[in-house]
């Protein structure tokens, strides 16, 4: 059985609030994922992230997850962008995602910001985040 790991989870998230590359401004949090379309480029960038994490040994399924971040740090909102197919694992990520506390964004960030995440599962029960997919659009 497959579960996430919040620590892990966390960590990545982390990671990835002090890359300031792989974020858009975003002005109304929302937690649908038809308020946040993706253009063609970026979903290609995700089939072939997905293709790559996939091809990792042990791992079995991989979601992508998408959240809007303050300047404080909290998580204001959480959706699946890409689902692992498997709804009780982007419940748990999602759940995951959505405790999150991460780093203070510098004074000059926008007021929120969203991140794409990808997240691998694996035989074991573990998880792992891969590198960042591509900036929303």
């Amino acid at each position: 059985m497959n579960r996430i790991t919040p620590s892990i989870a966390a960590l990545g998230l982390a990671l990835l609030a002090a890359s300031p590359g792989i974020a858009s401004a975003q002005s109304a949090p929302t937690q649908s994922a038809q308020a946040h379309p993706l253009s063609p480029k970026t979903r290609a960038t995700l089939a072939q992230d997905a293709k790559r994490l996939l091809a990792t040994p042990g791992v079995q399924r991989v979601g992508f997850y998408g959240f809007i971040v303050d300047r404080a740090g909290h998580v204001l909102s959480e959706w699946v962008v890409r689902s692992s197919g498997s709804a009780s694992l982007d419940h748990m990520a999602l759940a995951t995602i959505g405790k999150a506390m991460l780093k203070r964004l510098p004074a000059h960030s926008p007021p929120t910001m969203q991140f794409i995440i990808p997240i691998a599962f694996h035989k074991n029960g573990t998880t792992s985040t891969g590198a960042p997919a591509a900036p929303p659009s």
